[in-house]
């Protein structure tokens, strides 16, 4: 390892590579008035990549290795010490990203490159950001990431934040870590990676169950093949052309729609329960789960925050969109595998844990916050697209390919120059 060399605190931050983000922010926030007094508050996106294992020069210096950092104890001087470049290939980039919870903007502002068999002491690196953050105005208040990727058991532990034991037979669930400048910062999972976790354990074990019912996939392929009109009784010739013409178009929406997790599917199965049809006896905890983890999926759906006021969290429809996120948490805290191994079980429980925490956050954050302070912004913005990952839209682009680590430096460095919307214009409600 290249020696431990000792820099100005205010001179550079760990894994600053990008050279302009702070100074961008600045000027944001004095465009829109924005001081210590009146902190902007933001959510800070750790997103992880994967990199194409390749050495190259660039501007006097060799891209690809891992840099490790640990700010440690200040020392008299108010400096802090840095470990430099660690002679090991980078196999993984974290971008740190600022999103804005009252505006249209957002900023890659860190850009780190480690290797996934070494611990990294990320958090250090973490909490570093948020003081500076903070000491130009900023107030970060959650932060996102992807429980499901290898960053998370190494930055939660350092953070404080034991998810692997995180008891499910609670009212109240603690979702935020403590930061000494900052406070309570929120923790936010992406959802759709956790839902499909779960929902894919279902259709490979083909039952999971709540507290004592089972959730059978049975019922699921069940209704796309059912041939209703052998088993329809009932002595009326009318009521059974219309049963028949009923199941041929619902067989067409589940065709066209052609997903387990669907209010299409769970429409077909209830239609079947309320005629009594003999072949979908015990299907009612099917339908529960169905509707609830579309509901779920609704919530994690960008493309539908700006045509919806419930799914926006919008402070007017409150009394529709809080109990639903309540009834989600209440119902999905006792969803389990039926069938199991100890290492499998606490994966698809860490998912459970995941939506419970990011719900719990998106809950609080609104509560702390919007609902007293910040309402107007609120109703403008979706809160929830504002802690997605697909913020970081560079994300999008490298899932079939691997960039090098030079690659990455010039193409968030790019997007580090000028802030970039969250919104569309034709998304922000008038």
């Amino acid at each position: 390892m290249e020696p431990i060399i000792e820099t100005e605190k205010n001179e550079q931050l760990p894994g600053q590579v990008l050279p302009k983000p702070f100074e961008v922010l600045s000027n944001i926030l004095q465009r829109t008035n924005n001081h210590k007094n009146n902190p902007h508050l933001c959510n800070l996106l750790i997103c992880e990549s994967n990199l194409n294992l390749t050495c190259e020069a660039y501007a006097g210096k060799q891209w690809g290795y891992t840099e490790v950092f640990d700010h440690g104890e200040n020392d008299e001087n108010g400096k802090y010490k840095t470990l430099t470049k660690n002679r090991t290939m980078a196999t993984q980039a974290i971008t740190l990203m600022v999103v804005s919870l009252e505006s249209n903007w957002k900023l890659p502002v860190g850009l780190l490159f480690t290797d996934s068999s070494i611990e990294t002491p990320l958090a250090s690196t973490i909490e570093v950001y948020l003081t500076k953050l903070n000491s130009i105005g900023i107030k970060t208040i959650s932060i996102s990431l992807d429980l499901l990727s290898n960053l998370k058991h190494t930055l939660l532990t350092q953070l404080g934040f034991d998810i692997d034991h995180m008891e499910l037979n609670k009212t109240t669930f603690k979702s935020y870590f403590r930061h000494p400048v900052c406070g309570n910062i929120y923790i936010y999972f992406e959802l759709p990676p956790l839902i499909n976790h779960i929902c894919n354990c279902w259709k490979w074990e083909k039952c999971l169950k709540h507290k004592d019912n089972g959730i059978y996939y049975s019922f699921i392929n069940h209704v796309k093949n059912l041939q209703i009109v052998k088993n329809i009784l009932t002595e009326s010739e009318y009521k059974k052309r219309k049963i028949i013409n009923d199941w041929y178009i619902i067989q067409r929406r589940i065709i066209y729609n052609d997903n387990a997790i669907s209010k299409t599917v769970a429409d077909a199965l209830t239609y079947l329960k309320d005629m009594d049809y003999p072949t979908i006896d015990g299907c009612g905890p099917t339908i529960h789960f169905i509707r609830v983890m579309d509901c779920l999926s609704n919530f994690s759906n960008n493309s539908i925050h700006s045509k919806s006021s419930v799914y926006n969290m919008d402070p007017n429809y409150e009394s529709s969109w809080m109990p639903v996120l309540e009834n989600i948490i209440a119902y999905i805290k006792d969803i389990r595998k039926m069938y199991h191994n100890d290492d499998a079980q606490l994966q698809f429980i860490n998912s459970i844990r995941g939506i419970i925490i990011s719900l719990t956050s998106l809950i609080e954050i609104y509560k702390n916050y919007f609902k007293t302070e910040k309402q107007e912004s609120l109703i403008q913005y979706s809160l929830y697209k504002r802690l997605a990952l697909s913020n970081m839209s560079y994300k999008m682009s490298i899932l079939s390919i691997k960039w090098s680590a030079l690659e990455m430096y010039k193409r968030i460095k790019a997007l580090s120059e000028t802030p970039q919307k969250i919104f569309d214009d034709e998304d922000i409600k008038a």
